[in-house]
């Protein structure tokens, strides 16, 4: 049951038409950026917006986000080795700078 956690079941009529896996908020590493420059970037991106304009919001750096990089013993300034996933929050909703995957075409059909 573990791969359904963080998991989004869109059904329409009995029949499952999306599934999306919810990710927590985070930033990839490129090992050159800050954690602050690469959330930066990623905000450049147009879908997500700020004040709930879409169902996407901005990757956030406030106190919250602070207060969880310091539990993994790194700050905003601090430069993640490439590919290294750094997560700026714990919760996965879209609405909180959260990121959405499209599932459905990979999901196992028993799940459908």
């Amino acid at each position: 049951m573990a791969e359904l956690l963080n998991k989004f079941f869109f059904v329409i009529d009995a029949h499952t038409v999306a599934i999306l896996h919810g990710e927590p908020g985070n930033v990839i590493g490129d090992g050159k950026s800050t954690i602050r420059d690469l959330a930066f970037n990623k905000n450049k991106d147009p879908l997500p917006s700020v004040g709930y304009a879409t169902p996407l919001e901005r990757t956030k750096l406030g106190e919250s986000e602070a207060m969880l990089l310091a539990a993994q013993k790194v700050t905003f300034e601090s430069i993640p080795s490439a590919g290294l996933k750094v997560n700026l929050r714990e919760n996965s909703n879209i609405s909180t700078g959260g990121n959405s995957i499209d599932m459905t075409d990979i999901i196992l059909k028993a799940y459908k």
